[in-house]
């Protein structure tokens, strides 16, 4: 699948465009995913590489439980606007809710040098990390997360009872 950036797409003061991904947004929030498709499908082609129209359509595909296709689009999304970290945790996002963490935290580790020294990039590593079972990695990355973004909770990843080895079990 390949979409051109080059193409003339309308700036998303475009009222058409904010109606429409208005009420996507409102029909995805009440769960109402067909509605929310029908209604990106009849923009015009114009309109369908813009960033918050492939963000909506990868959040529906993840909400329809059709996560290869969401992670491929997000996968997609983040060429044509590496600049917009959206992609990357939807890409992350819909491999974690396939239960693939191996291609999550390998997403997360892709995220450009520009979001590296983020706390929640670490914190989000971390989460995979502890679910692989790797806890020194979820450790070093907790700490990080901390480090850079001091307002992380500690609750999130139960940091007190990350063992220094791999062996130590969590509870």
């Amino acid at each position: 699948m390949s979409i051109s950036t080059t193409q003339n797409r309308p700036p998303s003061s475009d009222p058409t465009l904010r109606w429409a991904l208005s009420s996507t947004t409102g029909y995805l929030q009440l769960g109402m995913l067909s509605e929310a498709t029908h209604e990106l499908r009849s923009l015009g082609l114009e309109y369908q590489a813009d960033p918050e129209v492939l963000e909506l359509r990868i959040r529906i595909l993840i909400a329809n439980k059709q996560c290869n296709k969401a992670a491929q689009l997000a996968k997609i999304a983040t060429r044509l606007y590496p600049q917009l970290i959206d992609f990357y945790i939807l890409n992350a996002s819909a491999y974690e809710e396939k239960g693939n963490l191996e291609k999550a935290k390998e997403v997360w580790l892709s995220v450009p040098l520009l979001f590296q020294n983020s706390g929640f990039l670490h914190y989000k590593i971390a989460r995979c990390e502890k679910k692989l079972g790797n806890y020194l990695s979820a450790r070093k990355h907790m700490e990080e997360a901390i480090k850079i973004d001091g307002d992380i909770s500690h609750d999130l990843i139960d940091y007190s009872k990350m063992g220094t080895t791999n062996d130590d079990r969590l509870h």
